[in-house]
């Protein structure tokens, strides 16, 4: 995938999200540290306004990225390309680690804390889905587990790219060894 392509697709995968951000996922209970914003609902939107994709952030995780695909393809040269799920670890590992989603003001909810986690899922599932024709079904634990793993665990690349791989392949994908 080309620079501009990457760049669309972390654009696409970030508008995406913040529209399909659901109260009902985190509940509806009023924030005790911001009494003015009664629901979560309230705080979603003021997230959706004041949450900015920095575009020289993005740059950076695609420049970072590709000096990883190189490394690997110039580390195993018996290796055409990098697979799929190589390319989703990798990206999740950068758009988690220099988090190209910042937040202008202080938003009350644990979404604004897990969004870029949720971005790289996001982005690494678009990817999935573009090889296979479906990413994988991920019920709400795997996701919030996976948000969790991103957020507070040390992850390499290539443990992102197992996760990936485990999880196409557990939920035994026909393409899989194609």
């Amino acid at each position: 995938m080309t620079k501009s392509g990457l760049r669309e697709l972390i654009k696409f995968n970030y508008e995406d999200l913040l529209w399909s951000l659901s109260p009902n996922e985190y509940g509806d209970e009023p924030s005790e540290a911001f009494p003015d914003i009664k629901t979560q609902e309230e705080s979603f939107d003021l997230l959706r306004e004041d949450s900015k994709l920095s575009l020289p952030v993005v740059d950076d995780v695609i420049k970072r990225y590709l000096e990883d695909q190189k490394l690997t393809e110039t580390s195993h040269p018996d290796i055409k390309g990098i697979d799929i799920y190589k390319q989703a670890g990798f990206l999740t590992f950068w758009i988690v680690k220099l988090k190209p989603i910042m937040n202008l003001v202080e938003i009350p909810t644990k979404t604004d804390m897990l969004i870029n986690e949720q971005l790289a899922i996001s982005v690494a599932t678009s990817l999935l889905y573009a090889k296979h024709g479906k990413g994988p079904p991920y019920s709400q634990k795997i996701i919030d587990d996976l948000k969790y793993t991103l957020r507070y665990r040390i992850n390499t690349r290539h443990g992102l790219a197992l996760i990936y791989e485990s999880l196409c392949r557990y939920f035994d994908y026909p393409s899989y060894n194609k």
